[in-house]
C-alpha cells in the first residue's frame, strides 16, 4: 500500500496531468456505491482540484476522481480471484504498470501510446485475450476513476511502478462478453475439463479475427498461470495439440445470419480443408487418440483406442452473433448412417467422442 499526505502528488503519480474532479461519494447522506462514484457536479469548464479544495471535500465525505490523460489506459477486472490471477501473470511476464485495489477487484494501468493501443476504445465487459474478461476507461475520452484517499474504503493503491509498460497486447478487448452470455471461461484451469476448455477459447478467439499467432501464445500463457495441479494428465502437448488443431480451422468472413457450407453429394465425403483434428488418427477404419507417454525414459507417441467408429466432419456451421462454430459429423455403423451436430470443441475431447460413439 502507497501513502502521500498531498493527493495532488499522488494523482500526480500514478496519472501525470490528470485533471482532478469532485466525486459524490458518501456526501449529504448518499449510502449508494454506484452513485457515489459519480462527478458531484460538471467539471468540463472547470480548473482541476487544488489540494486545499481535495482536503475540504474529502472532509466532508466526498471522494475525489481523476479523468484518465492521454497517453495511459485503465483495465478494470471486477473479479478479484482473475484479477489475483492477472497480477501473478504480470509479474511473471515482467510488465510494469501501476495497481490499485478496487472494493471489488483490481485496476491496472498502463501507458497507451503506441499506434494498436490508441486504438483502443472504452468498453464494459468484454473478454481479452487471455479469458480475462475487462473494462476499460481511455485517455482520449473523459473516463474518470475514483482515486484512492483515506475515506475510499477497499480501494488503495496498491503498487506503483516509475516507468509503467505499455498495455500488453493480450489484455486489449477481443470480444463483446455481453454477446455471448452463456459462456465462461473458467479461471483457474482446473482438473475435469481442462482441454475442452482452453481448446474452445481459442477457437473462440480464432473465430472472432484474432491472428493464429497470438491464439497460441494466448493458450500458452493460460495453461503457464492459470492451469494449476498441472499434472501428467494435461499437459503442455496436450495444450499443442489443441493450437495446431485449431490453426487447421478454415478461417470464417461474418455475415448477417448463419453461414452453412454443404458438402459434396456424398456425405461420407468430408467438407474441402477439414480432416480430423490432433491428436486423433485414423487407423484400420477406427479412431485413434495420439497421447505422448514416457516409456523407458524416452517420451513416445501412442496410439489410444477411441471409437470403432470414424465421424467424418460433413457440414460447417457458424453462429455469427454468438461467435460459435458446429460441425455435423457423420458416421456409419453396422450399415446404417447416422448425423450429429455438435460444438466444435467436441472433437477434441475424447470423453466427449465417446459419448457420440456410444
Amino acid at each position: 500500500m502507497v501513502n502521500w499526505k498531498s493527493v495532488t502528488q499522488s494523482v500526480e503519480k500514478v496519472l501525470p496531468g490528470a485533471k482532478i474532479i469532485k466525486c459524490l461519494g458518501y456526501l449529504n447522506g448518499n449510502t449508494n456505491y454506484s452513485a457515489a462514484k459519480r462527478p458531484f457536479e460538471s467539471y468540463k469548464n472547470k480548473e482541476s482540484l487544488t489540494e486545499e479544495g481535495i482536503q475540504k471535500h474529502l472532509s466532508k465525505g466526498g471522494w475525489i476522481g481523476a479523468l484518465i490523460p492521454r497517453g495511459f489506459i485503465v483495465i478494470d477486472v471486477d473479479i478479484l480471484e482473475h484479477a489475483s490471477y492477472l497480477v501473478e501473470l504480470l509479474r511473471g511476464e515482467k510488465v510494469h504498470h501501476h495497481l490499485i485495489k478496487t472494493p471489488r477487484g483490481f485496476q491496472f494501468i498502463f501507458k497507451a501510446t503506441s499506434n494498436e493501443n490508441v486504438q483502443v476504445k472504452m468498453i464494459s465487459h468484454f473478454f481479452s485475450s487471455i479469458g480475462i474478461v475487462v473494462d476499460t476507461r481511455v485517455g482520449t475520452t473523459n473516463s474518470l476513476i475514483v482515486f484512492p484517499t483515506y475515506n475510499t474504503e477497499g480501494r488503495f493503491i496498491s503498487q506503483i511502478t516509475d516507468h509503467p509498460n505499455e498495455l500488453p497486447w493480450f489484455l486489449r478487448p477481443v470480444w463483446n462478453a455481453e454477446k455471448t452470455k452463456g459462456y465462461e471461461f473458467s479461471i483457474p484451469m482446473q482438473n475435469g475439463s481442462r482441454n475442452q476448455s482452453l481448446y474452445d477459447f481459442g477457437r473462440r478467439l480464432k473465430s472472432t479475427g484474432v491472428p493464429m499467432e497470438q491464439v497460441e501464445k494466448s493458450m500458452l500463457l493460460i495453461y503457464q498461470y492459470f492451469c494449476i495441479d498441472k499434472d501428467a494428465s494435461y499437459t503442455i502437448n496436450d495444450v499443442k495439440a489443441s493450437i495446431a488443431s485449431i490453426g487447421k480451422l478454415e478461417s470464417t468472413t461474418r455475415k448477417k445470419q448463419l453461414v452453412q457450407s454443404e458438402s459434396s453429394n456424398n456425405d461420407f465425403d468430408k467438407v474441402s480443408g477439414f480432416v480430423i483434428p490432433e491428436p486423433y488418427r485414423i487407423k484400420h477404419d477406427s479412431l485413434y487418440r495420439i497421447e505422448v507417454k514416457k516409456v523407458y525414459g524416452e517420451f513416445q507417441d501412442i496410439e489410444v483406442f477411441v471409437s470403432r467408429n470414424v465421424p467424418f466432419i460433413t457440414k460447417y456451421l457458424e453462429h455469427i452473433e454468438k461467435s460459435e462454430i458446429y460441425y455435423e459429423i457423420s458416421w456409419r455403423n453396422k450399415g446404417k448412417d447416422y448425423k450429429e451436430t455438435v460444438p466444435a470443441g467436441m472433437l477434441a475431447s475424447r470423453r466427449e467422442l465417446l459419448a457420440l460413439a456410444d
